[in-house]
């Protein structure tokens, strides 16, 4: 036989209270009846000891240890917010751990933890069909962690409340064949936890023991049913940590988040949301167009770098090995290198083939879509202005170009200054667009956009005195006709063909897009012009920008 033994008038209602907990015969509620009538001192420790003398004592912990370890539920959340009530020390270490840290390993090293090991892995990277309300362990012992973080517990190990209930609930997510955990109920949770340490006593007291190390990329890696309520658990970790998203903190909830891709790109676009940058393009990203196109546009990551340490292949090669070809436009669209890609070891000819397949597509199709955006949202304020002139007869042409000259601004240009073909075209429309903002009319914007944007010089080496010479003679009366001027159309059809010619890949066909003039297929545009100048003679300049 063992008794307790304590420091104590026997049968006294202290000696009936830790006797009750120590040996399970004392229900919470009857101990919180106890405590109401009789007086109780919350500083015993219980001490274990054998009948026989020889046998060592074992210490059984404070009285508030014990009810933590034995009373669960909102009837063991009051006995212990009783007990702390009457002077027990929230922070007491027993054994080298706190209250606080008796609850919370008691939950992970429940039953619903050690059972795991008999049950057959799903692959983490499956979505469940069904879901699971939060483990009966958690959740009888939630309460009880409410009330410990309301009184300011703390943690030895220097570990959180939040951060061992995330990673209870990642290892059972992983393991569980029943479904996802409620996003609801742990947003709910993760609610309560919050709001008890923010009731923590003031700030001269020890903070309660509430995020821990990593909390981000942990929560980051839940596998939980409802991406909306996952972000606004994400959203409220964010706020109370002390320094927001730090570099550390986002470096790795992206590679977290990047590990259980495809299906985390709701945090892969939170992380961006909250100013998180990537230096590199992850092979994880390819799964999402949207979060590539982010990670390589708004976030300015080098799209023919990868991400995996180690890895020296770019991007666009293992997007195409994966026939991932919305990818891979998009990586070029970006400015990703052709050549750098074809050049690598590990790109075979069928690699070479889906690259060059999906490039031949961007050049034919998206380069002309891209101009015709763009070159639309910058005129839109003058197609405005010439319907309001042309409607209500209050401006005159001249006057309703140069108000609406103030209107047109250039908008971001839509190709990637990277590559030679990206600089190029932005010239082009640049320039463009700047010559029809001072244009008279719509059927002078026209004219341009068709035919006479870019006057051809006639040397084509406009460096020499002479050859400039002769271009100031013959431009101004050479401006207007078509076998010496391109229009924008024309210029961007020969630079879409110079790049099929030098990847050997079918010229591009449009109809009706700098297609029907033979000037075009085999001319070349040098990016020089014969304008004029502010003193009102011709002179030859080059396109700005141009290369």
């Amino acid at each position: 036989m063992s008794r307790l033994e304590v420091v104590l008038t026997e049968r006294s209602p202290t000696w009936q209270l830790a006797s009750g907990i120590e040996d399970g015969t004392l229900s919470a509620e009857a101990a919180l009846d106890l405590m109401d009538k009789h007086t109780i001192d919350p500083h015993v420790e219980l001490v274990r000891v054998s009948d026989g003398d020889d046998e060592p004592r074992k210490a059984m912990g404070p009285l508030l240890h014990a009810a933590a370890h034995r009373y669960q539920g909102q009837a063991g959340a009051a006995v212990l917010d009783r007990l702390i009530h009457l002077g027990a020390d929230v922070n007491r270490v027993f054994e080298g751990k706190t209250v606080l840290e008796v609850v919370l390993l008691a939950v992970r090293e429940g039953p619903d933890i050690l059972d795991i090991h008999s049950r057959p892995v799903p692959p983490h990277f499956l979505l469940h069909s069904s879901v699971s309300p939060l483990p009966s362990a958690l959740e009888s012992a939630l309460p009880l962690i409410v009330v410990l973080l309301r009184h300011g517990a703390t943690m030895v190990q220097g570990m959180g409340a939040l951060r061992m209930i995330i990673y209870y609930i990642n290892v059972m997510g992983n393991f569980s064949p029943d479904g996802a955990f409620s996003a609801k109920t742990l947003l709910h949770a993760v609610t309560q936890l919050i709001d008890a340490a923010q009731q923590a006593p003031p700030p001269a007291s020890p903070r309660p023991s509430l995020m821990g190390e990593k909390l981000l990329s942990r929560a980051c890696a839940l596998i939980l049913d409802d991406p909306a309520d996952h972000l606004t658990i994400l959203d409220k970790l964010l706020e109370i940590a002390d320094d927001g998203l730090g570099e550390g903190d986002g470096a790795r909830a992206w590679s977290v988040a990047c590990g259980t891709a495809p299906h985390a790109t709701h945090v892969m676009h939170f992380l961006l949301d909250k100013g998180f940058r990537p230096p590199a393009i992850d092979r994880e990203a390819l799964f999402d167009v949207d979060v590539l196109s982010r990670v390589a546009g708004e976030a300015g990551a080098d799209v023919d770098v990868s991400g995996r340490q180690g890895d020296t292949s770019p991007p666009i090669l293992y997007a195409a090995f994966e026939q991932r070809y919305s990818a891979v436009h998009c990586l070029i669209r970006h400015g990703a290198s052709i050549d750098l890609a074809l050049a690598d070891d590990l790109c075979a000819d069928l690699y070479r083939h889906r690259i060059l397949s999906v490039y031949h597509s961007f050049i034919n199709r998206s380069v002309p879509e891209l101009v015709m955006q763009c070159v639309n949202e910058a005129l839109s304020p003058l197609r405005a202005m010439s319907c309001v002139s042309r409607t209500h007869r209050v401006f005159s042409q001249s006057v309703a170009g140069y108000v609406g000259s103030f209107l047109v601004h250039v908008p971001p240009l839509p190709f990637s200054p990277r590559t030679t073909l990206g600089r190029n075209l932005n010239a082009a429309l640049r320039f463009f667009l700047l010559r029809a903002r001072d244009a008279a009319s719509r059927a002078d914007r026209q004219q341009l956009f068709a035919h006479t944007c870019f006057p051809m010089p006639p040397s084509t080496h406009p460096g020499g005195g002479e050859g400039e010479g002769e271009g100031e003679g013959e431009g101004g009366g050479q401006a207007g006709s078509r076998e010496a001027a391109f229009g924008l159309r024309d210029v961007v059809h020969m630079l879409r063909c110079a790049e099929a010619v030098r990847y050997g890949i079918s010229e591009p066909v449009v109809r009706g897009y700098g297609n029907d003039s033979e000037t075009t297929t085999v001319c070349t545009f040098a990016g020089y012009v014969c304008l004029r100048g502010a003193d009102g003679q011709p002179g030859v300049q080059r396109v700005e920008g141009w290369e």
